[in-house]
């Protein structure tokens, strides 16, 4: 599915720590720390990855998947 600009504003306000404290929610950028993220058990929402990293892991049950 490809992700829109309203929701492409909405994961790029979860960078700022007043929107993460107040939902409770947080972003982790790059494929190692995704890796370790779900590893760790964190509930993932949202997952945004390329083609390849979509067709080489698995995505966590239940979240919202973006290939960009």
């Amino acid at each position: 599915m490809s992700i829109s600009k309203a929701k492409l504003k909405e994961l790029a306000a979860y960078r700022l720590d007043k929107h993460c404290e107040a939902d409770g929610l947080f972003v982790v950028e790059g494929a190692k720390m995704a890796a370790e993220a779900m590893r760790a058990g964190i509930a993932v929402r949202v997952l945004c990855a390329t083609a390849e990293w979509l067709a080489a892991n698995d995505a966590p049950q239940g979240a919202e998947v973006y290939e960009v």
